[in-house]
């Protein structure tokens, strides 16, 4: 059985959600109902506030991690009566978070584990430095915020913990450069006894097969936590007010060495997903991946005359962000590999490249169509008998929707070199077989889904598959989805795990709007130009920036920058801020002519850095009064015209004091005279990441928010 770790969420600053001042994000694993020490997944803790403001070495605050299920600890690696001393975890401020100078001002031991003992349903940690000090930016103490997080992490190895750390503890922006016991690099993978418990395999409900934790803090009061024989000898002392978020989940039971196996193809097929934090009124948010792990044979019926097709339809209103495969004269399938393990059973992909493809993906509408062709029957070799056979659970085989095309490369290209996948990665059919991204990116602007912390069934983003037979028509021909004829359903069942996101609300989200134009980017060139980007600013977005303070327009993976425009310590960019039509009579802008500008934009980077020098609460003024931009009186920047469409945009605002420039500019080197700036942004590609229908995207730094400027094509 494919023992598969899960992503529930990217520990990623970009994706992060901002509801609650402690953000957790964990990773989900397999963890086999009867182990006696099975891992599970990791934990990230991610403090956006000042939660931890009471904390000293006279008062910690302690962190309780208690477990479910009767799940216990299944080794013992803190416990100071047994002469194991506290494991340090590094905190670190992620790069591209606060000002570039920012440092971190927690002691080595600032954030611990103090209790991790075998057998015991818990662990216990203690922070003994107060939040409001975590960091230092110019001569300020500062707490963690939004823009500022700080984040540690456990359940990891040493290696990934030096991995993570090492570099940002050389820059002074982690105070450790990985997790340490006694001064040796430790690992702190979480390990359980699921012997005793009673967590079920799927597919039990999620409520009874996933194991998670519940986190509280407790105050100084606390005692004995370090010096307890016995978890059940701790006196709890009163709780503190952090806050955590619902990401809590961990691992999932499954059960192996069954002995009484269900019948093949009673489970159906097994979907197992990935779990990202996707921006709600966004239009282009990346979802996570699916992969339809079959392990019988499902697909029976299916042939090139009679296939069968899964429609995916997406909840809650959500669409579609881009086109992928377009019906009509134009259709071109994406072919997604099918691929097995290595493994002790000697099988190997039989199935045709054509087996299993991406027939209908629209911009704009709310389902995926996969075509199946060939019948699971032939889709493997057994090479001890040279016999065709379904796989099975010896061989189980799969294909995944919602790869990057340099993940897919990455992930079938030897497999197809070893007769384990049917192609080396996601491409059409076309004579040149192009790697194709399958990023499973949403447009929630019109949806309904809600930011966490509201419950699952409001915050989650979930697929509903079915599958029906070959009389459905009009799938790969129709112009409007509406006129599909659908076929009989096909009794094939998919199990339960189907989200792919959960919706968040940052604080950019709710006072400013990012917006991009498309343009085509032919696959064989570099220097491509991207389309334009537009901010409208409708709330006081840049309250916490100032006086210098740095964030980041950041491009998708695979992606470069071909032209230098800033180079460091050279002049900047000022970009120019505008009221927008329809505010209220008498607002003026008043912003200087600083107050946002571009810093450095260097070839082969794949970040814009901006610098804010004006808080966005003085960028307006009324009466003699400042304001901040709000709902009625919004402020749009522009970054990604030409110098003769950016004066065009702001030089009649600026001449009616609308606007506090009259184009994006800049200090012509020769004569030493301001002049319209170009902040045409021109992009080279990797193709070991790019592939046909990968989006270049510009992310707003902190926020999540992203602008699509741009999808790869072939020309």
């Amino acid at each position: 059985m494919f023992r598969k770790l899960v992503l529930s969420a990217v520990f990623a600053f970009s994706s992060m959600s901002v509801f609650a001042d402690v953000n957790l994000s964990t990773t989900i694993t397999e963890m086999s109902v009867r182990a006696t020490c099975e891992q599970s997944g990791a934990i990230d803790f991610r403090v956006n506030g000042n939660d931890f403001a009471e904390a000293s070495e006279e008062n910690p605050v302690y962190i309780r991690l208690r477990f479910d299920h009767g799940a216990l600890l299944c080794q013992t690696l803190v416990h100071e009566p047994s002469g194991m001393e506290p494991i340090q975890v590094p905190a670190a401020l992620e790069l591209g978070s606060g000002n570039e100078g920012d440092t971190i001002n927690i002691p080595a031991d600032g954030v611990t584990i103090v209790r991790w003992k075998q057998g015991e349903p818990e662990m216990w940690m203690k922070v003994t430095s107060s939040s409001s000090t975590w960091i230092r930016s110019g001569q300020d103490l500062v707490a963690p915020s939004p823009e500022r997080p700080v984040r540690f992490s456990i359940g990891i190895d040493g290696a990934t913990s030096q991995a993570m750390n090492e570099m940002l503890f050389q820059m002074q922006r982690a105070n450790l450069a990985a997790s340490l016991q006694n001064n040796a690099v430790v690992d702190t993978e979480l390990r359980f006894d699921l012997s005793q418990s009673n967590l079920e395999p799927i597919p039990a409900p999620m409520e009874d097969s996933t194991l998670a934790f519940d986190p509280i803090t407790f105050d100084a009061q606390t005692e004995n936590v370090e010096s307890a024989e016995a978890f059940t000898q701790i006196y709890l002392g009163q709780l503190t007010s952090a806050a955590f978020s619902d990401d809590r989940i961990i691992g999932r039971g499954f059960e192996d060495d069954i002995v009484n196996p269900p019948n093949p193809g009673s489970y159906g097929v097994d979907l197992r997903t990935t779990i990202r934090d996707v921006a709600i009124n966004n239009d282009n948010q990346p979802a996570g991946l699916i992969n339809f792990h079959i392990d019988s044979d499902d697909f029976e019926t299916a042939s090139p005359q009679n296939p069968v097709y899964i429609r995916m339809r997406l909840d809650h209103g959500a669409t579609l962000a881009d086109s992928r495969v377009v019906p009509g004269a134009d259709h071109q399938p994406i072919y997604l590999p099918i691929a097995t393990e290595y493994g002790p059973y000697d099988y190997d992909v039989a199935a045709p490249a054509t087996a299993v493809s991406i027939v209908r993906w629209v911009a704009g509408e709310p389902s995926v169509w996969l075509k199946i062709t060939a019948p699971t029957s032939t889709w493997l070799r057994n090479n001890q008998t040279g016999q065709l056979e379904a796989p099975n659970a010896d061989a189980p085989a799969g294909f995944t929707l919602g790869l990057s095309a340099g993940r897919s490369i990455s992930d079938n290209s030897d497999l197809f070199a070893d007769g384990k996948a049917n192609l080396p990665y996601a491409t059409t059919k076309g004579t040149r077989h192009l790697p194709s991204d399958t990023q499973f990116n949403v447009d929630l602007t019109e949806g309904n889904l809600e930011p966490l912390p509201a419950p699952p069934m409001l915050s989650a983003l979930n697929f509903d598959p079915i599958a029906f037979d070959s009389d459905t028509e009009g799938v790969e021909e129709e112009l409007d989805s509406t006129d599909i004829n659908l076929g009989q359903l096909e009794p094939i069942p998919f199990s339960d795990d189907r989200m792919i996101a959960r919706g968040f609300a940052s604080g950019f989200s709710e006072t400013t709007d990012l917006n991009g134009s498309s343009r085509e980017l032919n696959y064989d060139r570099n220097n491509q130009r991207l389309g334009v980007l537009k901010a409208d600013i409708k709330g006081n977005a840049f309250a916490y920036l100032g006086s210098g303070d740095e964030f980041m327009l950041n491009l998708g993976q695979g992606f470069t920058l071909s032209k230098t425009l800033v180079a460091p310590g050279a002049d900047p960019i000022n970009v120019a801020l505008k009221l927008r039509n329809g505010s209220e009579p008498g607002v003026e802008m008043v912003a200087a002519e600083d107050a946002v500008s571009i810093v450095r934009w260097v070839q082969g980077e794949s970040q814009i850095v901006l610098r804010v020098k004006q808080t966005s609460d003085t960028w307006l003024q009324r009466g003699g009064e400042l304001l901040a931009p709000s709902e009625q009186n919004q402020v749009r920047l522009i970054i990604g015209n030409s110098a003769s469409s950016s004066l065009r945009s702001f030089l009649r605002k600026y001449n009616r004091g609308l606007a506090n420039l009259p184009a994006n500019m800049k200090v012509n080197q020769i004569n030493g005279q301001p002049q319209a700036a170009d902040t045409r942004a021109r992009v080279d590609m990797d193709r070991a990441e790019v592939g046909v229908g990968t989006t270049a995207t510009l992310s707003l730094g902190y926020s999540g928010e992203v602008a699509k400027l741009g999808q790869v094509v072939e020309k």
